[in-house]
């Protein structure tokens, strides 16, 4: 609703400010804009990001440039987990990031529809670190964690993938 105003600026004009008397706000030379989707500008066919619509062909022309930028690797992931949840049990670390792996993975094979963001990610490490703190076991706190942030918003066929990567990878 509000991309029409980026318009004239990602032409490299002034951007005019009615609402402060026409005021011109001029580009730097070295101005950028960089815009993230998780629909690339289609909107969103299959109910997942409701509300992101598509974007006209003559704005999607104004971006010169389009970056695909992929997960982070097994290995990444887990560092991020170990960095920003430091007390969690490493061996735990290692399996959400196994798991986030292969829910990626059944996603992109469209074996699940929904996604899991990073914010999920972190999520189910800070319910980790909470539950092990109250029950005393990591392994039941993981469960508890996958249950809380995935299964109970899952659909009916995605909790039945979900359950079973979460059994071959919660060892």
């Amino acid at each position: 609703d509000v991309s029409y105003v980026l318009q004239p600026i990602l032409e490299g004009n002034p951007l005019v400010l009615n609402e402060n008397g026409g005021e011109r706000v001029v580009p730097d030379p070295m101005f950028r804009i960089v815009a993230t989707a998780n629909t690339v500008g289609q909107g969103d066919e299959f109910g997942m990001y409701q509300g992101a619509r598509p974007q006209s062909a003559a704005m999607l022309d104004r971006f010169s440039s389009f970056i695909k930028v992929p997960y982070l690797s097994t290995e990444q992931e887990v560092e991020l987990i170990k960095s920003k949840h430091p007390t969690l049990d490493p061996a735990v670390a290692e399996t959400i990031g196994r798991y986030v792996t292969e829910h990626r993975e059944a996603f992109g094979k469209a074996s699940i529809l929904m996604p899991i963001s990073p914010r999920g990610v972190d999520a189910i490490a800070e319910h980790c670190v909470t539950f092990t703190g109250i029950l005393g076991n990591p392994r039941t706190a993981l469960k508890m964690s996958f249950d809380v942030t995935l299964l109970a918003k899952a659909s009916e066929q995605d909790r039945t993938v979900i359950a079973g990567l979460m059994k071959r990878v919660i060892k």
